[in-house]
């Protein structure tokens, strides 16, 4: 059993919840349901897109750049790097084939405003330019392995 899923409480008996206000799920993939005291596997993928890697779960959504797509469309992501369910974890070499990720574009919008100052000194050189990039949030609708 992974460190820290065991807690001991007065008696010295142990419980099988994570210590209140630390949540392990980022590194074990393993979270508490709604009753608190059984463990669910949440199945996740890592896919790339724009040269980037992204962790997705079905019902998340994440941002990626700008993809030629509108608002509302169905897209699948077929570059999938990592397909990770509980403990089986299936790493592709570099591609695994038969999986993709359903997603639907919920937004594009432009990200925080950027400042580049160039500034050589002793010559009077000094210029400020700003740059926004654009983004492309997703909604995982669906993982389907197969």
């Amino acid at each position: 059993m992974p460190r820290g899923l065991t807690n001991h409480d007065s008696r010295g008996q142990a419980e099988k919840r994570p210590p209140k206000g630390r949540s392990l799920s980022f590194k074990t993939g393993i979270y508490p349901t709604d009753a608190g005291s059984f463990w669910e596997v949440i199945v996740y993928v890592i896919v790339e897109s724009g040269g980037r890697q992204y962790r997705a779960e079905e019902g998340h959504t994440f941002s990626v750049e700008k993809l030629p797509y509108e608002v509302g469309d169905q897209i699948e992501l077929t570059d999938v790097l990592l397909v990770a369910n509980g403990e089986d974890v299936q790493v592709g070499q570099p591609l695994i084939s038969g999986v993709s990720v359903k997603a639907t574009v919920v937004d594009q919008y432009r990200g925080k405003k950027i400042f580049v100052w160039k500034y050589k000194p002793k010559n009077r050189y000094r210029r400020r330019r700003g740059h926004r990039q654009d983004y492309t949030r997703l909604h995982i609708d669906e993982i389907v392995v197969g």
